[in-house]
């Protein structure tokens, strides 16, 4: 009986782990066509609109690793006490696929995809301070179980992975004064939203 359940509990997690990276290449896939699809949009006129250094760096663009992004909303982080971090974290049905310019190899930009019914959809592009953060951290990381976490209204992301004890670590994806951090830094989770908790109960801005 013992033997069965656990061959069960193991095809249970094949199928999981299987339909997980299936999703994160449709994710892939999906950006790449937009990708095709941008070229055709930007052009000598409004290329720095987009961020671009020039018109053509546009054709030297591909999608490069794709990551799970979720959100830590502040109302769940004012009231943090330390402890469990899993509960504050909620899915927002997001990922996000870094783009890299293939000539260089430099991570260039970040698109931003919401999963709606069975396929992914185009949310957003940016060459943005996150996208450079990703591109300059330990690459070893980017292998293991690593995932995007944002706090929004705090315009603060983090970059989270489970170690070999099964704690979930935070990586600074800015430098920040406020958090004493610069990127690439590694903390438990636990330490950085405990410093953020005084900054989410001054804040009176838009709750996300």
């Amino acid at each position: 009986m013992k033997k069965s359940i656990f061959i069960i509990f193991l095809t249970l997690a094949f199928t999981a782990g299987l339909e997980a990276q299936n999703s994160m290449e449709q994710a892939k896939q999906e950006t790449s066509t937009f990708l095709k699809s941008l070229s055709t949009t930007v052009n000598a006129e409004n290329y720095k609109m987009f961020g671009f250094s020039s018109p053509e760096d546009v054709g030297q663009l591909e999608a490069g690793q794709v990551f799970a992004s979720s959100i830590i909303p502040l109302d769940r982080l004012k009231k943090y006490e330390g402890g469990d971090v899993k509960s504050l974290i909620t899915n927002v049905n997001r990922v996000s696929c870094t783009v890299i310019n293939r000539q260089t190899q430099h991570t260039v930009g970040l698109v931003d995809l919401e999963r709606e019914k069975d396929r992914f959809v185009v949310k957003g592009f940016a060459n943005s301070d996150l996208s450079n953060a990703l591109g300059r951290i330990n690459k070893e990381l980017l292998k293991q179980n690593f995932s995007i976490v944002r706090v929004p209204s705090l315009n603060t992301n983090f970059g989270s992975f489970t170690d070999a004890d099964n704690k979930m670590k935070f990586v600074s994806l800015q430098n920040s004064s406020s958090l004493h951090s610069e990127i690439g830094e590694i903390q438990p989770a636990e330490d950085f939203l405990k410093r953020l908790v005084p900054m989410a109960n001054e804040y009176n801005g838009l709750p996300w």
